[in-house]
């Protein structure tokens, strides 16, 4: 019985040896001759054995021994990066106020300047890194980065085309909000 174990045992490892040695070869992009991509696949119960051949240039590659890199890269800095936990910057007066502020001008947008100045933006009474403007009909969040809206006062309809657009008030100042000048609508139906 253990001899059945062993020949089969070595049968495993011996196929599995063979099955494992197809070869791939990557172009060296740094190198002066043309050389191809070969990629040999694992055979397949289903499918017959089959090879994929690529020709690729050195011409081709992005960066290669003469590229000249940028000594230094720019580093950019979110003072207001949120993660799982929450925000990873401190709730102060100063980012309160940026919060207000860009409620306040999306709100200008779109309700108009003389009705905007008498909405009242007050703190999240449960999420300490938003502010909230609530008239019964529209919630709307503001956190440093965005704005959420729950609203049953505005109708988004899902023909919306970007002719008709301009039709849809809250999406028009959702759009100048956000400074975009040349809007693509895609529908997507699920």
């Amino acid at each position: 019985m253990k001899k059945y174990i062993a020949i089969i045992m070595l049968f495993v490892i011996f196929v599995s040896v063979v099955g494992c040695s197809n070869s791939n070869k990557v172009a060296d992009p740094s190198s002066n001759n043309s050389e191809s991509i070969d990629e040999n696949q694992p055979y397949n119960a289903q499918e017959e054995l089959y090879s994929v051949t690529i020709d690729q240039a050195p011409e081709k590659a992005f960066i290669d021994g003469n590229t000249k890199l940028p000594s230094t890269y720019p580093i950019y800095i979110n003072k207001y990066a949120y993660g799982q936990e929450g925000p990873l910057f401190e709730i102060n007066d100063e980012v309160i106020a940026i919060m207000t502020n860009n409620l306040s001008q999306f709100l200008v947008l779109l309700y108009g300047e003389s009705v905007a100045k008498d909405c009242d933006i007050v703190k999240h009474p449960s999420i300490t890194h938003k502010v909230l403007y609530d008239n019964g009909k529209s919630e709307m969040w503001s956190s440093t980065n965005g704005i959420s809206i729950l609203t049953s006062e505005y109708e988004i309809a899902q023909a919306v085309t970007k002719e008709s657009l301009n039709e849809n008030t809250l999406l028009k100042a959702a759009v100048e909000y956000l400074d975009i000048e040349n809007p693509q609508i895609i529908s997507t139906i699920e």
